[in-house]
């Protein structure tokens, strides 16, 4: 079946995805929960199969993915040797309910040969989404602060932060969107999360960071038990950059988030759930060169094959956690096509040293984004670590007022050409996480199909305000 390939036109969705979108909306209560693709006001099409970084649709359609299958397809979609090992799986042990295979025993230990710091000597516990890896997280912290005899209830967070959508991760973000859903049985308390071009303090590029960092300490101070002199914040959670938002922090910023956490006493969760393997180095908080005490990941851990997340603890806590009479258990934690996946895929990376290589391809990429940004004033601002990069549009680079309105026709511009990109929430800016596997013909032609939208975009919008 003959559709368009990645630049040129066609129509999204085609007319059999819409008829099956018609069908799929009558019965299914998330049939549409991309009810726009990715935010373009576009219904996503159907999609029939996958391969490398692109998607064909029933239509035959061809789609070049810039943004990884939402960070899970870290080496692309189908990698041969992944596809084999969880075939030569399924035809052994297709699943165990709470109990060992020999795959999940090795994925723990390449788990932790890669970990950071002293994170190396501790240990891991599985479950199945990001969302579910960092609600276990916050249990196993305050086990762990309750062991202890601290008495801490509340959880600093970030604004901005995005944690997931069970009941206590959303509690714990910083998206109103989010947040204000559901009741929540959590003392959370906010603090901002620093980002230069857009200071939450009000301060400008140069002063952002230090602002940032003083409101957080005058927050510590603040929760300082004038009794005991014990804080109450018992945990700490951050994403090490926002991917949800599209933030990337100063490094200084996490540096001094742990030493606050030290100085008080504070468990420190850093969420990696989109962070691990994308920025260049195999968790984004060795880039401050910080070791949290626990990390929740997911997405990329099994190359998007089988829904499996982890967090890894240090040891003293994993004790605390262990000791306990009933430690959270869920049927299929630890799948053995899940841990056989997740096995592949990490050993894949590291012999294929694919975590440098995304570091030299972010480098590559960043400079293709900053010479739109020369040419292309609807660019504001770009940033990037490794390969997760943000390119930040604005209606005018003086005000940086947000352009809303441009940033979604943008969108659906480059997905009628057959490039998938994504827009933060809440914000005028676009990410980028292609596979590692990507190639760089396949990155100029992201970036070609950039420049042509970008063009038509501005053209649009310079009509429209004369």
């Amino acid at each position: 079946m003959a559709g368009a390939k990645v630049g040129e036109l066609r129509d999204v969705p085609g007319p059999k995805s819409q008829k099956l979108l018609k069908s799929a909306r009558k019965r299914e209560s998330q049939a549409s929960i991309y009810p726009v693709f990715f935010g373009s006001e576009l219904y996503a099409p159907v999609i029939a199969k996958t391969y490398g970084p692109y998607l064909e649709d029933v239509d035959g359609n061809q789609f070049l993915d810039a943004i990884g299958g939402m960070a899970c397809a870290v080496q692309g979609f189908r990698p041969e040797r992944i596809v084999n090992a969880v075939t030569r799986q399924l035809q052994s042990l297709s699943f165990l309910p709470e109990m060992l295979s020999e795959s999940r025993v090795q994925l723990v230990e390449e788990l932790l040969s890669v970990a950071p710091g002293k994170l190396k000597d501790g240990k891991v516990h599985f479950e199945v989404s990001g969302s579910s890896a960092n609600e276990l997280a916050l249990e196993i912290a305050f086990t762990y602060l309750r062991s202890k005899g601290r008495q801490g209830q509340k959880v600093l967070a970030f604004h901005g932060d995005f944690h997931g959508r069970l009941l206590a991760t959303t509690a714990i973000g910083g998206i109103p969107t989010y947040r204000n859903r559901f009741p929540s049985t959590l003392d959370v308390v906010l603090a901002p999360f620093p980002y230069p071009y857009r200071c939450p303090m009000g301060a400008d590029e140069d002063g952002c960071e230090a602002a940032c960092l003083a409101e957080l300490e005058r927050i510590f101070e603040s929760e300082l038990d004038p009794e005991t002199g014990e804080c109450r914040i018992g945990v700490a959670v951050s994403e090490p950059f926002q991917s949800h938002v599209t933030r990337i922090p100063p490094l200084n910023f996490y540096r001094k988030l742990r030493e606050l956490c030290d100085e008080h006493d504070v468990v420190f969760i850093d969420d990696e759930v989109v962070g691990f393997t994308h920025t260049g180095k195999w968790f984004a908080c060795e880039h401050p060169g910080v070791t949290p005490d626990l990390i929740p990941i997911g997405k990329s851990l099994s190359c998007g094959f089988f829904p499996i997340s982890a967090v890894l603890m240090r040891k003293e806590i994993a004790q605390a956690w262990e000791a306990q009479p009933d430690m959270h258990l869920t049927t299929y934690m630890g799948h053995p096509v899940g841990a056989t996946a997740a096995l592949e895929n990490l050993r894949s990376l590291k012999e294929q040293n694919l975590i440098a290589r995304g570091a030299e391809l972010g480098d590559y990429f960043l400079r293709k984004l900053k010479a739109l940004q020369e040419k292309h004033p609807l660019i504001g601002f770009v940033d990037g670590w490794g390969f997760w990069l943000e390119a930040e549009l604005v209606r005018d680079r003086k005000t940086k007022e947000p352009a809303m309105q441009e940033g979604a026709m943008l969108q659906r511009e480059c997905v009628k050409r057959g490039l998938i990109v994504d827009r933060s929430l809440e914000r005028s800016a676009l990410y980028f996480i292609p596979a590692l596997t990507i190639t760089l013909e396949e990155l100029d032609k992201v970036a070609d199909i950039l420049d042509e939208c970008l063009s038509i975009v501005e053209q649009a919008s310079s009509k429209e305000r004369r």
